[in-house]
């Protein structure tokens, strides 16, 4: 017999939140944040991802998507470096990595005591984990 989870061991909260509250929410933040550029942007010389992805399609390249757990932030740049080198020797390239975060949904600090065990680590909205 397997044991059966309760909503509230799951989702702690009584109600959920507001929807309309949490898109506005979203959107008041992402006024703040900006992306900065990256070693990926640089190597094919684009301004974002949307550009890269749109210059593949022109030049009707099949992209390639790698899947990856997330395992601590060094130790996944330097798996994220591997690969990339490891592809690159060969003549190959991975244009996306998924990352799989299983249980860990990284969340403001703020919100992070609320969320529930095992759910959440606390980023930063001022340049990085």
């Amino acid at each position: 017999m397997t044991d059966s989870l309760e909503r509230h061991q799951v989702f702690p909260e009584s109600a959920l939140p507001d929807p309309e509250a949490l898109i506005a929410e979203a959107r008041e933040t992402a006024r703040t944040i900006t992306v900065g550029s990256s070693p990926f942007l640089s190597t094919y010389e684009v301004g974002c991802e949307i550009e890269y992805k749109r210059r593949g399609t022109a030049e009707r390249r099949i992209m390639m998507h790698a899947q990856i757990g997330f395992r601590g932030l060094d130790k996944s740049r330097r798996a994220w470096a591997e690969i990339w080198q490891a592809l690159d020797k060969a003549g190959h390239r991975v244009d996306r990595y998924g990352i799989c975060l299983d249980w860990d949904i990284p969340q403001r600090s703020a919100r992070t005591c609320r969320a529930a065990p095992g759910s959440s680590w606390p980023i930063s909205t001022s340049g990085g984990p």
